[in-house]
């Protein structure tokens, strides 16, 4: 019987014989095991961000909202202040995943799911379908800036928005 779809195949220095298949295993990703579970420091401001898509939107394709607006209307999305430290509790109500990029910014995720943690640094976090991440950054790099899904198609229907600093 011939095995078929994604495998793994192994080979030893100095083994003979045929390759074994080995199916993967249905993992789920998880940030946190790359953390640790020290404390984070308390963040200046909280900002929540739910992310929904509505269908036969724009052209009758799907609109991408941030807190019920789709880009250009999005901006600003917050404005921030140099210094202060922000945590982004990101809501994603939809059935999609999305890779959640903060550009000029490195980020620390806090929590996935109920699950805390530390440590773990990014500048972009894939949020899977109906899940909850909250991610801390420090605005310490002023100038306008992209918080963006970076599915191009979720960008294009509006799943865009621009973090300004005062």
């Amino acid at each position: 019987m011939t095995k078929t779809g994604l495998g793994t195949v192994i080979e030893y220095a100095n083994r003979s014989g045929e390759p074994q298949w080995l199916a993967l295993t249905a993992a789920q990703w998880d940030y946190t095991i790359f953390g640790d579970d020290r404390a984070v420091p308390q963040p200046d401001h909280r900002i929540e961000l739910a992310f929904e898509k509505i269908p036969g939107g724009r052209g009758g394709y799907n609109r991408w909202t941030l807190n019920g607006k789709s880009w250009p209307n999005t901006n600003p999305l917050f404005t921030t202040e140099k210094g202060k430290r922000y945590r982004l509790v990101m809501s994603n109500k939809s059935g999609d995943n999305h890779p959640v990029h903060l550009h000029r910014h490195t980020f620390e995720i806090t929590k996935v799911g109920e699950k805390a943690t530390a440590g773990v640094m990014k500048d972009t976090v894939n949020m899977t379908r109906f899940s909850m991440v909250e991610i801390d950054f420090v605005a310490d790099n002023p100038g306008p800036t992209l918080l963006h899904c970076h599915h191009q198609d979720h960008q294009d229907e509006g799943f865009m928005g621009l973090v300004t600093y005062l």
